[in-house]
């Protein structure tokens, strides 16, 4: 199974979005029988992730649309917010000593 995806992902993986990639489906019945009949030691099959993806869905998932490109989408950046200004924050913490008798 995991052969199958990955065929079809380096199939689509090394382009710019085009507009068939919207409707063109990026696995079909077709390719898993053509694998399956290569007779190896394993069967293909569609993977349930995968069954409705569109070639620009797989594309998007491998980070092939670049910036500038139509389609691409720039990941929301993480930021963490302190509750404690810094000045709040000791230099040292000694959890042996803080917590005597509080933790186990």
């Amino acid at each position: 199974k995991t052969a199958v995806i990955a065929t079809a992902l380096l199939q689509v993986s090394a382009t710019k979005l085009e507009v068939e990639d919207f409707t063109t489906k990026a696995l079909s019945s077709k390719m898993v029988e053509e694998i399956n009949a290569k007779k190896s030691t394993w069967k293909a099959a569609v993977n349930a992730r995968f069954a409705n993806a569109t070639v620009a869905d797989v594309k998007k998932l491998l980070g092939t649309v670049l910036r500038g490109e139509e389609g691409f989408y720039e990941p929301e950046v993480e930021k963490t917010v302190f509750a404690t200004a810094d000045a709040d924050v000791s230099e040292s913490f000694d959890v042996r000593t803080a917590c005597v008798g509080v933790c186990v």
